[in-house]
């Protein structure tokens, strides 16, 4: 895991914008981030291009966020991180707030934010839960919240504070992703610290650089196949759904009739023990999912629909 830029809450308000946009240009482009290929030396030149296409989409971001941060009522907000590159999950979340206790994630929109706009900011505070050390840890020991934020850098965008959770296993997590815009950010964050189970101190540095762990095996490897895409897209992978159909019906048949041959002491063939389970997944996946008793597959039918 890295980061384009991260400072303490205080430097962050204290640091000029061209200072930290400087920072987060020279960061991405010794990533190669939307850059042309180049050595070290040419550098200083791919800054100068892509502090220039930054500039005016930080410079917004960082005001409203700056503006925000000097309310008395957030001190307690410690450090600041921005452009935060949760790597195997291919991720980059615009923001990351620490205070003991909470987590909060903005996401930084110049228009209205939209419904997919929310679903970003979950699916990135899920990610937190379900797959980084860190977080987990904070969770499971300091009673840790995390709470994402859309918000809006030119449009108003407003609406009651909703302050209910996800049901376990993400109970840590807001039900959803609040609304905000550069004027209600302050309140905003002021009262998502009253909403706080515990105060425990988050490391900046040990939680950038967090191990990711995978609350589930099977959970990562679905999202790893299908994270970009909804649960039935197997079944237009390659064939239309009604071929897959067909030859998972004409396999079954051969299942059952080597069963029956093999009750009657006629058939010497051995049935893979897991045959039959995977053939009733690939079916299920044409159709509706069915419900599974599973903890993993639970978490996994519940992330999904949140794309």
């Amino acid at each position: 895991m890295s980061a384009w830029y991260d400072s303490s809450c205080d430097q962050f308000i204290q640091s000029s914008t061209d200072l930290v946009v400087g920072q987060l240009a020279r960061t991405a482009a010794s990533e190669g981030w939307d850059t042309p290929p180049a050595q070290e030396k040419e550098w200083n030149a791919s800054v100068d291009l892509l502090k220039q296409s930054l500039t005016k989409k930080q410079n917004e971001r960082l005001e409203v966020l700056q503006s925000a941060l000097t309310d008395p009522r957030l001190q307690e907000f410690e450090d600041v991180i921005l452009e935060y590159d949760f790597r195997r999950r291919g991720l980059r979340m615009d923001c990351v707030l620490l205070a003991p206790g909470i987590i909060v994630i903005l996401e930084f929109k110049r228009q209205a934010p939209t419904l997919a706009d929310r679903d970003q900011a979950m699916s990135y505070a899920i990610n937190l839960r379900e797959f980084h050390e860190v977080t987990q840890n904070a969770i499971k020991e300091g009673n840790l919240i995390i709470a994402p934020i859309v918000v809006s850098t030119q449009c108003t965008a407003t609406e009651s504070f909703e302050s209910s959770f996800h049901q376990s296993p993400w109970e840590a997590v807001l039900k959803r992703s609040l609304l905000s815009d550069a004027k209600n950010l302050a309140d905003t964050l002021a009262s998502l610290l009253a909403l706080r189970r515990g105060r425990q101190i988050l490391n900046r540095q040990k939680w950038i650089n967090s191990r990711f762990k995978p609350s589930s095996s099977i959970l990562d490897a679905a999202i790893s196949l299908y994270g970009q895409h909804d649960v039935s897209a197997i079944s237009q992978h390659a064939l239309p759904a009604k071929i897959i159909a067909e030859c998972v019906e004409e396999l079954q048949k051969i299942v059952t009739e080597v069963r029956k041959k093999r009750k009657n002491g006629s058939s010497s063939f051995l049935e893979p023990p897991e045959l039959a389970r995977h053939l009733s997944g690939y079916n299920s996946s044409l159709g509706p999912p069915k419900a599974s008793s599973s903890p993993a597959m639970r978490r996994w039918s519940t992330f999904s629909n949140l794309r």
